[in-house]
């Protein structure tokens, strides 16, 4: 798999493989049916995420983190905010890793794949991230 640079969110989470960017590049309204209900809870009825009860097919749109045209959720990711204030393009640059933004992660898998990824980013640069 080629990695496009733009798609290295501040995480370091690839947004060429989100669900939510890949639904919306494709056009494919299935799999934008699916997340609605999957971020609405599917049959618990709970969210997964925060503010998920309204969420609609047509909100199932993203360009990637770094673009602007970005997931609700995406908008309000605290790690990307503070990123963007300290003026660093990704977490791999801040000495405070891991705080409290991923220990609040609000989603486990993504999570954990931060906590893997942002050692490895900070071991072989941001060249290496781009020719994974």
């Amino acid at each position: 798999m080629t990695i496009n640079p733009d798609f290295i969110a501040p995480c370091g989470l690839y947004c060429g493989v989100c669900a939510i960017y890949l639904a919306h590049r494709d056009d494919n309204r299935k799999l934008k049916e699916r997340l609605v209900g999957l971020y609405q809870g599917g049959v618990t009825g709970k969210g997964t995420l925060p503010n998920s009860e309204n969420l609609s097919v047509e909100d199932i749109r993203c360009r990637g983190c770094l673009s602007d045209d970005l997931f609700m959720h995406c908008r309000q990711c605290e790690i990307r905010a503070c990123t963007q204030e300290k003026g660093y393009t990704g977490c791999h640059q801040c000495a405070e890793f891991p705080c409290r933004h991923v220990e609040n992660f609000p989603m486990t898998v993504g999570q954990k794949v931060i906590l893997r990824a942002i050692p490895y980013w900070r071991e072989v640069g941001t060249e290496k991230m781009d020719s994974r």
